[in-house]
């Protein structure tokens, strides 16, 4: 069997993203026992949390680029 993919502190964003869709896509499949299920959660839970602190990391760092007191530029020029 396999090795679990598991939340790493080392791993990209966009690995753990990765990491975490396949095993969302195995669940839905819903073809894995109860017990792999459980695992694959807890695991999956994990990576979401790696991504969900990554993501709140790239915020501080481009709220601190933009600046606390300049108002950031629209993400889409209206036109």
């Amino acid at each position: 069997m396999p090795r679990k993919k598991e939340a790493s502190a080392t791993a990209s964003f966009e690995e753990n993203l990765q990491s975490l869709e396949e095993i969302v896509a195995k669940m839905e499949r819903g073809e894995i026992p109860l017990d792999e299920l459980m695992q694959d959660y807890a695991a999956g839970m994990k990576l979401a949390k790696q991504c969900r602190m990554a993501l709140a990391d790239a915020e501080k760092a481009i709220d601190l680029t933009v600046g606390e007191n300049s108002e950031p530029l629209p993400l889409f020029l209206e036109e």
